[in-house]
């Protein structure tokens, strides 16, 4: 039964050492990890940066690679989209005054015909005069209606 034991002990002792062996060396491997993860943040980072500095160089006109001028264009035309995005918030945020009449879509945009001059203008005729008071007295009947009491 010692024999067993001493066996038994051997092997518990082979596996702990097998175990913190492996242990240690996963530990390792988890802190060259983190220092890849690391690097890379960093790298990642610096490309960023340099693609920043090309845009502000493409927006000075200094840009002449073909690569990066379709590059640059593309993220031109993402800024024009996230700015026509906006302008619709700003849009659909305003409150619309009431009886405010909605801009027309037109399809087709061809300008109207000029207007004709118009004409010099002519004088303008004499204000009509007020009618003389009538008399006072009864009415003259209207033209065309029978007098009083003819019907």
């Amino acid at each position: 039964m010692a024999d067993q034991l001493s066996k038994a002990k051997k092997l518990a002792g082979e596996t702990w050492s097998g175990l913190t062996a492996a242990v240690s060396t996963q530990w390792q491997i988890r802190g060259l990890q983190k220092q890849i993860a690391e690097v890379v943040g960093e790298r990642d980072r610096l490309m960023m940066e340099i693609g920043h500095k090309v845009y502000a160089l493409y927006g000075r006109g200094k840009v002449k690679n073909a690569d990066l001028l379709e590059l640059c264009q593309q993220i031109e035309e993402a800024s024009r989209n996230v700015d026509s995005l906006n302008q619709r918030i700003r849009e659909l945020s305003e409150p619309r005054p009431e009886g405010a009449l909605e801009e027309a879509d037109l399809e087709d945009e061809t300008p109207l015909e000029e207007a004709e001059e118009p004409a010099a203008e002519e004088p303008a005729a004499e204000p009509p005069t007020e009618p003389a008071a009538a008399p006072t007295g009864p009415a003259a009947p209207a033209e065309g209606t029978p007098p009083p009491g003819e019907s």
